[in-house]
């Protein structure tokens, strides 16, 4: 549900608790107008929740890809949950691997890793992956090789792109 939404559909509960507040204190026909408007906002903000019913909103998160001399690249990317961060941030630094050797995951000023040192192999293979966060990986691999960071020349990642390409041609997706 985009951001403007929930806040009419705040806007009109407000405005329409407000509303009931007013006619508490008047009599005849004013009450029942402010009553009919107020019930009018609230069944208005009810619709729209019913059209877009809210979805648990992708979060942007960071992960700083690290070596022996600090810092040596970074990529920003929207998943839903710190574990789905984490485990992507992981398949990035391991495609990097020969370029870093540990990462943390940020979301906003929240870190949500300490460093993580990479281990010789990840827990879980970029194959094992559903199709839209092999798709996610993908992008990032390229957003990554096309940044002005250090990590962007590594080979590993170019090698790894390039196999991940051909799996998907391979398979259709």
């Amino acid at each position: 549900m985009p951001d403007n939404t929930i806040t009419l559909v705040a806007q009109l509960l407000t405005k329409a608790a407000q509303l009931r507040r007013t006619a508490e204190g008047r009599t005849g026909i004013l009450r029942r107008r402010l009553v009919e408007v107020a019930q009018r906002f609230e069944d208005k903000a009810q619709e729209l929740l019913r059209e877009r019913p809210i979805a648990h909103p992708s979060q942007t998160y960071r992960v700083y890809f690290r070596n022996d001399f600090g810092i040596c690249g970074r990529d920003d990317f929207e998943v839903k949950d710190d574990r789905t961060a984490l485990t992507i941030a992981g398949l990035l630094g391991h495609a990097c691997s020969d370029a870093c050797t540990s990462f943390e995951v940020w979301q906003g000023t929240r870190q949500v890793s300490g460093v993580r040192r990479l281990a010789p192999w990840p827990y879980l293979t970029f194959y094992e992956l559903s199709a839209k966060r092999q798709a996610l990986v993908i992008e990032r691999e390229e957003v990554i090789k096309d940044s002005a960071f250090a990590i962007a020349n590594s080979r590993r990642l170019l090698k790894q792109l390039d196999e991940a390409r051909s799996k998907l041609r391979l398979t259709g997706r």
